[in-house]
């Protein structure tokens, strides 16, 4: 997950849990909808109900995600994941969220056992995860870990 800020605006500085939090003191704050139960909405909405989240205005969005809702110039700033912030033009990133609040997604990928073509699965699984991949999963907001 990411903060954004729309298109041109001052970009704080979220380095650390505590300037991340400083920066949405007194902002609009846009977020998905929790009441959507998407993975995303969860996470974001998980973050914002600790403790030391109290008083930030986090907005659930009512059309589509936060990252949609202020690039539509609704609020001052959104939490979003990284891949769905970067494809608007009308808001900007301005860093993923410190590490310490654990807002990502953990994707895996396996071959099922009843694959017809485990072969070519296993094939694909080596051609997306090879090192040089990360040219293309990293300026689209995804990274790769072993």
């Amino acid at each position: 997950m990411g903060l954004a800020v729309k298109a041109g605006a001052a970009k704080p500085d979220i380095s650390t849990p505590e300037k991340f939090i400083a920066a949405m003191k007194g902002k609009a704050v846009m977020r998905s909808n929790p009441a959507s139960r998407t993975m995303v909405a969860t996470i974001i909405d998980d973050m914002f109900k600790r403790p030391e989240f109290a008083g930030i205005n986090a907005v659930p969005s009512t059309k589509g995600e936060g990252g949609q809702a202020l690039a539509r110039g609704e609020g001052d700033m959104a939490i979003q994941t990284i891949s769905q912030i970067l494809p608007y033009k009308e808001i900007e990133l301005v860093g993923p969220v410190p590490q310490e609040f654990g807002l990502w997604i953990d994707t895996m990928l396996a071959v099922s056992l009843r694959a017809t073509h485990p072969d070519d699965a296993k094939a694909l699984i080596r051609y997306l995860l090879r090192p040089e991949s990360n040219k293309v999963w990293k300026p689209r907001g995804m990274e790769r870990f072993e």
